[in-house]
């Protein structure tokens, strides 16, 4: 079975989702705006973000 190149799938997906009329970029904001509330109330806690945590939300996004 081949693996299919994710770069790919990222296209195909985007197109999918302009097919449908979703808007990507709506999608990706509220996602940069979750990770920056979840940071904004664990730097209240005193947590700041470990790097694994950061590459993991920064690649959620």
């Amino acid at each position: 079975m081949e693996t299919m190149d994710f770069s790919i799938a990222k296209k195909i997906c985007v197109a999918y989702n302009i097919y449908k009329g979703e808007d990507i970029m709506e999608r990706i904001q509220k996602r940069k705006n979750a990770v920056a509330f979840a940071d904004a109330i664990n730097s209240i806690e005193g947590v700041p973000p470990s790097p694994i945590a950061r590459r993991l939300s920064d690649q959620w996004q």
